[in-house]
């Protein structure tokens, strides 16, 4: 026997863009920057699978079929492989007016350039097509890891708001190309293995950044005029330029992230970098957010930096080593000088067993206590 509750039609109590924003949230943006979070790069493997995700979102009903056909667009993604790099130009050859494929609402772009290999012409000319079959573009995420990307075209990628690029090489002639042909970009994210800037490259309306390089050489000739939100890997090599970068670019600074690539287990790597971080956050008057590794720290001398930032993100592999940082951060090595942070923002990893760790816990209850007492919020987000 049917019921009034059988005849209600669910979908209908919402309006259809709600519906939209609710699929679309499923699966954000790929190649983003939250101005508030840190970015974490993600892997071509990873990038499918969300891409394959959204694609099972068309078999939730009849009714949001058309929606999830659109969210699915949003973002198109095409391999080095030949077969494939055809099949999407023959959507995009189909993508007239007269079909109904949603081309026109895409905004995000994934390209796997070939590996070792130059683009081909044929090749190039697609991408160059890309603004007319997509005009809204406005994210494009470039996967070349083992190319060369300095003497590649970039003609193609223009006109976007977001760039994202991994590549094996850089250099100033291609990221000076990138900057001149996209003017309102805004993201920049760059993995590189080895970046080499001989000259300045100015990106004048770049807000958010994200650098990491396994070797670099200048980075100093970096220029953001506007740049507000930074994540940068700290290496040991090379400081003199790595300040360079910062007195040029960390006046305006709200958000920094300082990510450790040098993961050896000796404790004069970690003082190292916590003096190159010291003198970092001396060029940064107006950071308000700070996130650093727990290991950065050198206990065996006070802190000889000012630091206006009100929250500080602390990564930790365990609660020692956690709690060992909190115990720097928040104090001097006498323990009578706050700093002043307003909330603390432990991110710990969580081992097995961990719930059981009596002591651990106990550790983390006692620096919970002496945030407290200094008027900070503690924070603690577990992740695997």
């Amino acid at each position: 026997m049917e019921t009034k509750e059988d005849e209600v039609d669910y979908l209908s109590l919402l309006p259809l863009e709600i519906w939209h924003q609710i699929l679309l949230e499923v699966y954000p943006p790929i190649a983003s920057v939250d101005p508030n979070s840190p970015f974490i790069p993600m892997t071509i493997m990873l990038i499918l699978y969300i891409q394959k995700m959204r694609a099972s979102l068309r078999l939730v009903c009849r009714k949001l079929e058309p929606i999830a056909l659109e969210v699915l667009f949003r973002e198109i993604i095409v391999s080095d492989r030949a077969p494939r790099w055809k099949r999407l130009l023959d959507t995009f050859e189909a993508g007239n007016p007269t079909t109904s494929l949603p081309l026109s609402r895409t905004t995000g772009a994934l390209i796997c350039l070939p590996w070792r290999s130059s683009l081909e012409d044929n090749a190039y000319n697609w991408l160059c097509k890309l603004r007319e079959y997509c005009p809204r573009i406005k994210r494009i995420t470039v996967f070349g890891r083992n190319k060369d990307a300095s003497n590649e075209r970039v003609e193609w990628l223009s006109g976007v708001e977001s760039v994202f690029y991994s590549a094996s090489f850089l250099d100033s002639k291609f990221l000076q190309n990138l900057s001149i042909h996209n003017p309102s970009l805004h993201t920049l994210i760059l993995c590189v293995d080895y970046l080499v800037l001989k000259k300045p490259v100015t990106f004048p309306c770049v807000t958010n950044v994200f650098l990491s390089f396994a070797e670099r050489d200048g980075l100093s000739n970096f220029i953001f005029p506007r740049i507000r939100w930074l994540g940068i890997s700290l290496s040991r090599r090379d400081p003199a330029s790595c300040l360079g970068f910062f007195r040029t670019n960390g006046l305006n600074l709200d958000y920094l992230e300082l990510i450790r690539t040098e993961y050896a287990p000796v404790p004069i790597i970690a003082r190292e970098l916590a003096g190159l971080t010291a003198e970092i956050l001396n060029l940064c008057p107006r950071l308000a957010v700070l996130k650093v590794d727990a290991r950065v720290i050198d206990d065996t001398k006070p802190r000889l930096f000012t630091l206006p930032a009100h929250t500080l993100i602390l990564k930790a592999d365990d609660v020692l080593s956690a709690e060992i940082a909190l115990r720097w951060w928040l104090f001097d090595s006498g323990g009578q000088v706050p700093v002043g942070f307003r909330k603390v923002d432990l991110k710990l990893r969580k081992y097995k067993d961990f719930d059981k760790d009596h002591i651990a816990i106990g550790m983390l209850s006692k620096s919970e206590s002496c945030c407290l007492d200094l008027g900070a919020t503690f924070v603690t987000e577990y992740i695997l």
